[in-house]
């Protein structure tokens, strides 16, 4: 039974709830607000709150202080940022997604302990590993390449993906194999438009930590043509002297890729997980079969007619007669 609470309670939850969020979004807050302030009021403690002296110059600063062959161009380190991203994305998805239907559904020797290393390497962090990387890959520096290799797989995506998989009836697969399905087919028709919920959050997640990767660039770029944005804003931030105006402007056009992508993880994440088939959806023979939501592999005989069906004679039992 579902628990009710009280107007001053649901009051109470909410006014806590309000403040929590006004809290945690002041910093952002105030990183627009000293964006559209001159450099001298930026630094003013709590009175940077005050929406003064609001303009766009430190925005159209920035984009010209971006706009030669010497320091660079901004539009070109937002698209050394966005095809990194791009490509992390697109292949984590691939290839996460297919090791984790490997873990979860093909048996093969060795599946559980291949699957312990994956939860091991989640317990590893990247800047453990990042000297040792720097120097197998030092002869590839300055490449777009090499900026998005360590990136594609992730042990944490493929944890996302498998045990979203086992929630996922085996039943459903066991239909699509009947119907003459092999295990790539299987996937790519019935899996992945099934999974759509956690191929989102792992594509979200996965942009949000590619586009604001900063110390693997700093180890292995030094080329201003493939330096990304976030690494762009750490040698803008070191110009002397520092306007602090222009620094939180770049901020904010660092940021808003990040916050546009906060109303689609939660309209993905609400979609939920997927629900076994219920008893109307069960065979004859009282095993599960697809959901009437899942994809439909070929055409399939219409059933009989329903006056043909009521015309049909009923069965009559045999009795068999005892011989004396």
């Amino acid at each position: 039974m579902a628990m009710t609470h009280s107007p001053v309670r649901r009051f109470l939850d909410y006014a806590v709830l309000s403040v929590l969020a006004f809290v945690f979004a002041l910093p952002a807050l105030y990183l627009f607000l000293g964006s559209l302030k001159p450099s001298g009021e930026v630094l003013d403690g709590l009175s940077g709150f005050l929406p003064t002296h609001l303009s766009f110059d430190n925005y159209t600063a920035v984009l010209d202080s971006l706009n030669s062959d010497s320091t660079g161009y901004f539009w070109q380190f937002m698209s050394v940022s966005v095809l990194l991203s791009f490509v992390v994305v697109t292949g984590g998805l691939i290839v996460n997604s297919m090791a984790a239907y490997g873990l979860t559904r093909l048996k093969w020797r060795g599946q559980n302990a291949v699957f312990t290393l994956v939860l091991l390497l989640m317990l590893i962090p990247f800047e453990s590993v990042a000297v040792p990387l720097f120097y197998m890959f030092n002869g590839q520096r300055n490449t777009l390449f090499i900026q998005a290799l360590p990136f594609v797989a992730n042990a944490f995506a493929i944890y996302q993906f498998h045990t979203f998989f086992k929630k996922i009836p085996p039943s459903i697969e066991e239909a699509a194999r009947l119907d003459g399905a092999g295990p790539w087919r299987t996937f790519f028709a019935i899996i992945v438009p099934m999974s759509r919920p956690v191929f989102a959050s792992v594509a979200i997640l996965t942009f949000l930590i590619q586009w604001g990767s900063f110390l693997w660039p700093v180890l292995m770029v030094s080329d201003p043509s493939v330096r990304p944005l976030p690494l762009e804003m750490s040698v803008f931030q070191g110009q002397q002297p520092p306007d602090w105006g222009q620094i939180l402007a770049f901020g904010v056009l660092l940021s808003c890729p990040s916050w546009s992508s906060s109303p689609s993880s939660s309209a993905g994440s609400s979609k939920g997980s997927p629900v076994p088939p219920s008893n109307a959806d069960r065979g004859t023979t009282g095993h599960r079969v697809a959901s009437r939501h899942v994809p439909v592999l070929g055409p399939r005989p219409p059933p009989a007619p329903w006056d043909e069906r009521i015309s049909a004679p009923p069965r009559r039992r045999r009795c068999a007669a005892r011989s004396h």
